[in-house]
């Protein structure tokens, strides 16, 4: 399934295709998190947050723009407090 079928299957409730889209691209968040924050346990709370926001907005994405994209934005953009 390519990633446009993937997030109209997560738009429409479907988790585990929406399961899919966090194994394709987990790796890349946790190494851009990691790169952010140096440590593991803190990287992998942001990128189980972002993958969270993500799949409660997937409503906004605009499928014109690659999810990758998308998912680098959020990252650097969230705040550990």
């Amino acid at each position: 399934m390519d990633e446009n079928e993937l997030l109209a299957a997560g738009l429409r409730g479907d988790q585990d295709h929406f399961k899919a889209i966090v194994e394709r691209y987990y790796a890349l968040a946790m190494a851009l998190a990691m790169n952010i924050l140096g440590n593991r346990p803190d990287a992998e709370d942001v990128c189980q947050d972002v993958f969270i926001r993500v799949f409660r907005n997937l409503a906004k994405f605009d499928s014109r723009r690659n999810f990758k994209s998308k998912e680098k934005a959020e990252l650097p953009s969230f705040s550990i407090t």
